[in-house]
């Protein structure tokens, strides 16, 4: 059985590979690094495709940097924000790239998101959303059973992440991981909630307004 002591050990080292790099890249002033951050979370996260290329083109004709218009509506986003403001950002985000891609880009958006702001935003994904069972496209119940399944299990993912510095020596990059770092990181909300997305039964019957999992 896949335990949460496995899941944050993973996510720690996903974290090492590939999103720490994506976070501070989409952090920097440097707007070279800001694009290159959006295309590298694109590849990593599949979802490059969700988007076609003549999107990147203004409506006077001139050739963007890939992704460029994307990046110019969430830098537009003020931080932070309070986690009742998070679903309709969400909704304003999506229509806005829509506006310019002409395609619902939902889990494109909060995965986009997510590097900009971290939580309150959960990440949707089609895998997810068919799991919990929620009509395509409807991110606030996503939000809804997703939130009761993480309260559920919060004290045991807490628990599991307390344990990582101790797992130094088991992650990919223990250079950068030290067990000060590991500390600091692993008892954020917005780990700890990355943790729960990994855990491959996080959403196994799940349902609105039961309580399924003990």
């Amino acid at each position: 059985m896949v335990t949460f002591e496995y899941c944050s050990l993973h996510y720690l080292n996903l974290w090492l590979s590939g999103d720490r790099l994506f976070l501070e890249n989409l952090s920097s002033k440097d707007i070279n690094k800001q694009l290159k951050a959006l295309k590298n979370i694109a590849k990593s996260y599949s979802i490059a495709r969700n988007l076609p290329l003549a999107g990147d083109i203004e409506k006077v004709g001139v050739k963007l940097e890939r992704y460029e218009p994307v990046l110019e509506i969430i830098n537009q986003i003020k931080i932070p924000i309070e986690e009742s403001e998070c679903v309709q950002l969400v909704v304003n985000t999506k229509e806005a790239i829509r506006g310019l891609y002409g395609v619902q880009a939902l889990s494109l958006t909060t995965k986009f998101l997510w590097f900009k702001i971290k939580s309150p935003i959960l990440i949707y994904d089609s895998q997810a959303r068919k799991a919990l069972r929620v009509a395509a496209g409807d991110y606030q119940e996503f939000c809804t059973i997703w939130k009761a399944g993480y309260a559920k299990k919060s004290k045991q993912i807490e628990s599991a992440c307390s344990k990582l510095p101790n797992m130094r020596r088991y992650t990919s990059d223990p250079d950068i991981a030290t067990e000060e770092k590991i500390k600091e990181i692993s008892q954020e909300r917005w780990f700890m909630e990355r943790v729960f997305d990994t855990y491959p039964v996080s959403y196994t019957h799940l349902r609105a307004h039961e309580t399924v999992l003990d």
